[in-house]
């Protein structure tokens, strides 16, 4: 049962885009050395460069990365599904409603197909 699981400390740690994107020492150190990442791409010109960071942890076996992005465009979804890594989990949100902070995971198989005019199946 889920109560006889271990219980362990959590350190989160929010890291700015410009911090890393500097390349501060702190910064890069905070990321790389990190058990998980949760990386929000839903800002088109951060992209490159947090796929290219992403990358160098993928390199030295850190592959406990998850992607987050603003699911606003089907197609856009899909696209940024495509490029990014087979080890990255993806998770595409939407705003529960129009000016709350709260924010709900889509299925972006769902998403995608929908806005392809498909049944459902992405291929």
């Amino acid at each position: 049962a889920a109560k006889d699981l271990p219980v362990k400390e959590v350190d989160l740690q929010r890291l700015d885009f410009e911090s890393l994107n500097k390349g501060t020492t702190t910064a890069l150190d905070r990321f790389y050395n990190a058990d998980v990442v949760i990386a929000d791409l839903s800002e088109s010109d951060h992209r490159a460069s947090l796929f290219y960071q992403l990358g160098i942890r993928e390199s030295f076996d850190m592959t406990h990365n998850i992607i987050m992005f603003h699911d606003r465009d089907p197609d856009e979804t899909l696209d940024l599904l495509k490029i990014s890594s087979t080890s990255h989990n993806f998770v595409p949100y939407r705003r529960a409603r129009e000016g709350s902070g709260a924010c709900i995971a889509t299925d972006f198989q769902s998403t995608a197909a929908a806005g392809a005019g498909g049944s459902g199946s992405t291929g």
